[in-house]
């Protein structure tokens, strides 16, 4: 009896054990946990204090932990707690739980459902985000603050389309009384075919459809006013989208490395935003805002583009050649990804390159740079693995650090008489270009 008894005691020793913890105003909150995975049950008490709070990251990639116990008296899961957990398949949120932070269990493809205890008033982005086998939510009817319906997880009022299991497969229609589609909220949804977003809603969420690689048709209310950075990244099923006519704010990269979108429309009667051979521009077409990932070969951008905006081609594989009209005084952050541009001529007129403008354009082998560049930010041909000559026509401009990082054969070249060069530029030798 005493082997047993002592026996007993040691067992919440051995599981306060597995945890880092810290202590704040008397209560305990879990910071990491060192055990050897499995089954793992958070102690209520250590050290007689009572845990309150799975701290950020806690969890952190543990992809051999496969079922938590979290005790009645966790009210706060942080931010990224469960992170990667890819085996976990079974979680019971206890009902003194309050919070669920973002990204708290984002990867978490073991998991088949998730049920919301009652006392839940704050849900973070993506907080169940690209769960892949993650098919239903469910929430008490007691819960003054969300609900569920077909298995998708809404506010309670179900204005705000929160999160979406992205276990689920096929088309979905969003029901009408949805206003707002939450940042992430349909997140790695690879299964997701076909999405009909209704009239009522205004607002697409930051990322709200990244990573839906079988999305192929979106139709988009007519009220949709911002679309949000991000919003429909890395949907590689799309073909064509168009853009409604009260839309007045579309975040970076809305339809970035949509690598078969051939075409972006814009209603005529949008009054910020308009399209031309498929590209989109503002209305009065001074600046070129993004390009569609599928659009193949040689693209001339119009004359009277004053801005090619950040993002604007990331990611556009099939190009192949660019021309850029002399009415150009700004390139952002534009090319990055552009593998299939061999040569890039900067004509006179462009003032600035920004940071990683051409970042990672792996076939491009050589570059002429106009005299009125002055200045160059970082990296902007940083891992440019097969540039060989850059052609400066004027002086020296003002470069960041890193502009040529992994572009190891590069040779800069300048005119006689111009002002400003040295022997290297940015560790790359220079050289003057030859009458």
């Amino acid at each position: 009896m005493l082997l047993l008894a002592s026996h007993l005691l040691l067992i919440p020793v051995l599981c306060q054990a597995q945890f880092n913890y810290s202590t704040n105003n008397g209560a305990i909150t879990i910071t990491q946990y060192t055990g050897s995975g499995g089954t793992v049950s958070i102690p209520g008490t250590i050290t007689g204090l009572p845990v309150t709070a799975i701290g950020p990251r806690t969890f952190d990639k543990r992809t051999d932990v496969t079922y938590v116990t979290i005790p009645k008296s966790v009210t706060h899961i942080g931010d990224g707690a469960f992170w990667g957990c890819s085996s976990l398949d079974r979680v019971t949120l206890p009902e003194s739980l309050i919070s669920i932070g973002v990204w708290a269990f984002h990867f978490c493809h073991g998991l088949h459902s998730i049920a919301i205890p009652n006392n839940v008033s704050s849900i973070g982005d993506s907080a169940f985000g690209a769960c892949t086998n993650l098919a239903v939510f469910t929430v008490v009817p007691e819960n003054d603050s969300f609900s569920s319906a077909d298995g998708v997880l809404f506010n309670k009022t179900q204005t705000q389309l929160v999160q979406y299991p992205a276990g689920k497969q096929g088309a979905f229609q969003i029901p009408g009384s949805v206003a707002t589609i939450r940042n992430m909220a349909f997140t790695g949804c690879s299964g997701l075919t076909g999405v009909a977003i209704p009239d009522s809603v205004t607002n697409i969420g930051d990322h709200a459809f990244t990573g839906c690689g079988s999305l192929t048709g979106v139709t988009l209310g007519k009220n949709v006013t911002r679309i949000g950075s991000g919003a429909f990244y890395y949907c590689s099923g799309l073909t064509e989208i168009t853009v409604p006519s009260r839309v007045n704010a579309i975040g970076e990269l809305a339809f970035g490395y949509c690598t078969n979108l051939a075409a972006i429309q814009v209603d005529p009667l949008n009054a910020d935003f308009s399209a031309s051979e498929g590209v989109l521009f503002n209305k009065t077409r001074t600046a070129l805002l993004g390009y569609p990932g599928g659009k193949k070969g040689a693209y001339a951008i119009p004359d009277g583009v004053i801005t090619i905006e950040s993002r604007a081609f990331d990611g556009c594989f099939n190009l192949m050649e660019i021309t850029i009209p002399g009415s150009v005084t700004t390139i952002g952050s534009a090319f990055y990804g552009c593998k299939g541009l061999t040569r890039i001529s900067i004509p006179e007129g462009v003032t600035t390159i920004d940071r990683t403008a051409f970042g990672r354009c792996a076939g491009l082998t050589n570059v002429t740079i106009a005299s009125t560049v002055t200045n160059i930010g970082s990296a902007a041909f940083g891992f440019c693995v097969n540039l060989r000559a850059v052609h400066f026509l004027g002086n020296c401009p003002t470069v960041g650090r890193d502009l040529f990082e992994r572009a190891d054969n590069v040779i800069v070249y300048y005119q006689p008489g111009a002002i400003g060069w040295e022997s290297t530029l940015c560790g790359r030798p220079t050289a003057l270009i030859k009458p």
